[in-house]
C-alpha cells in the first residue's frame, strides 16, 4: 500500500494535482517544521525548506522519474533534513548534535543540486529587486534580448549608447551586490 500511496504521490506532484499537493503539506509539513524547530529554526524556515524541495522534487519529475526505496516521508524527509543542514552550515550554526523526529536515508541523486540552483535563483532575485526599479527594468528588457535601441526607446533616453551605459551599470551594479553576499561563496563551491 505504501509503495502505490508513494507512487501516486510522485504522480500528483508531476500533474500538480492541487488536492495531492495539499495531502502532502497537512501530512508531511507538520514532521518537517518539527525537524527544523527542534534544530535552531523557525516556522518560516521550515516552509521554505518545503516549499523548495517539493519545487526540486516537481522540477525532476519533468526530466526523470524517481525511484523510492523507502516511505515518500522518509525521502521527503532526507531531502529536507540534507537542505537544513546545508542552511546550518551556511549560517556558521555549531551543530553540536542534530534533533531528528523521523527515519531518514542518505539521498545521492540530482535533488540537491536542483537544491542548490533553487538557491542560486533566490540569491538574484533578492538582489535584482534590491535595485532601483529603472535598472530592474532594463535588465528585464536585456533579458527580453531588445536591442539598445529599443531600449533607449522605451525608457525615454536619447541614444543607444546611453542605454547600453545604464544597462551595463545596472549589471555590474547586480554583479556586485550578488557577489558580496555571504551565500555567494557557498553556493559557488563545489560547483555542480
Amino acid at each position: 500500500m505504501e509503495q502505490l500511496l508513494a507512487q501516486d504521490l510522485i504522480d500528483g506532484i508531476r500533474s500538480r494535482d492541487n488536492y495531492v499537493l495539499n495531502f502532502i503539506y497537512l501530512n508531511y509539513f507538520p514532521v518537517i517544521q518539527k525537524m527544523i524547530i527542534n534544530n535552531n529554526g523557525s516556522k518560516l524556515d521550515a516552509e521554505d525548506i518545503f516549499q523548495d524541495v517539493v519545487v526540486t522534487i516537481f522540477e525532476k519529475l519533468q526530466n526523470t522519474d524517481i525511484e523510492l526505496r523507502c516511505s515518500f516521508k522518509t525521502y521527503l524527509y532526507s531531502i529536507s533534513r540534507n537542505l537544513w543542514l546545508q542552511k546550518l552550515e551556511t549560517q556558521r550554526c555549531k551543530i553540536m548534535s542534530f534533533h531528528d523526529v523521523e527515519e531518514f536515508i542518505s539521498v545521492k541523486d540530482d535533488l540537491e543540486l536542483k537544491l542548490k540552483r533553487i538557491e542560486r535563483e533566490k540569491l538574484y532575485h533578492k538582489h535584482y529587486l534590491g535595485l532601483s526599479e529603472n535598472c530592474q527594468k532594463i535588465l528585464r528588457l536585456v533579458f527580453n534580448s531588445l536591442p539598445a535601441r529599443e531600449i533607449a526607446r522605451i525608457m525615454g533616453y536619447k541614444s543607444d549608447l546611453y542605454a547600453r551605459k545604464r544597462k551595463s551599470q545596472c549589471r555590474k551594479n547586480l554583479i556586485n551586490l550578488i557577489n558580496n553576499d555571504p551565500d555567494y561563496t557557498r553556493l559557488t563551491t563545489h560547483e555542480d
